[in-house]
């Protein structure tokens, strides 16, 4: 899924599928960080790479959160979708971000 098909996608969802979808998100991002920590270690084996993840991290719960506010400040939901993007593409974590998308829309539908 290109990064158009992510913001036409999510821009057709509900302020409720989208904060799902944000959360699962989030949560699967958690997990593939855990691919910048060193095996049986307290240390890292890409400290770069985690500040990226965590600066995404960062903007996709400053999204939910105002969101869930009904704040008007929040990003617009494409310039959101291509920041987060363009983010991920900088620090080489695209393909990660693409398996969470695909990932979280499976669990974004609005139930009521």
């Amino acid at each position: 899924m290109d990064v158009n098909e992510v913001v036409s996608l999510y821009c057709s969802k509900s302020e409720v599928e989208q904060v799902k979808f944000l959360s699962r998100l989030g949560h699967q991002i958690t997990i593939f960080a855990r691919d910048t920590y060193k095996l049986d270690s307290d240390s890292l084996s890409d400290p770069a790479q985690l500040r990226c993840i965590n600066e995404i991290m960062h903007r996709i719960l400053g999204q939910q959160f105002k969101l869930l506010l009904d704040d008007d400040s929040r990003y617009p939901n494409d310039i959101f979708i291509k920041m987060i993007f363009d983010m991920a593409t900088a620090c080489h974590f695209e393909n990660y971000l693409c398996l969470g998308i695909n990932d979280s829309f499976k669990f974004c539908v609005d139930t009521g």
